[in-house]
């Protein structure tokens, strides 16, 4: 069970500092609803996959990536991605 505790920092983590009461409840009712979920784990394991009702076979597009968004300017590490500031903490 998430502690309260976790969940003000992750509010604080994502800028969400100025009601916290308001966020709690409806944060651990998302979390239950998860735990909910992960306790039919066991029943769902051996079931095959969904399928698509149409039956509609979709081929992968080619990739064309654009060289430039205009991110220039940005830190980049050595493998070319946009770096990110560091999240906040406390």
């Amino acid at each position: 069970m998430i502690k309260r505790d976790d969940i003000e920092r992750i509010l604080d983590m994502i800028g969400l500092t100025e009601d916290v009461e308001k966020y709690i409840d409806s944060i651990e009712t998302v979390f239950n609803l998860f735990n909910k979920i992960d306790e039919y784990e066991d029943n769902i394991k051996d079931l095959d996959p969904l399928y698509h009702p149409l039956e509609i076979l979709l081929e992968p597009e080619e990739d064309n990536p654009v060289e430039s968004y205009g991110y220039e300017h940005l830190d980049k590490d050595e493998d070319g991605y946009v770096r990110g500031p560091p999240l906040r903490r406390r």
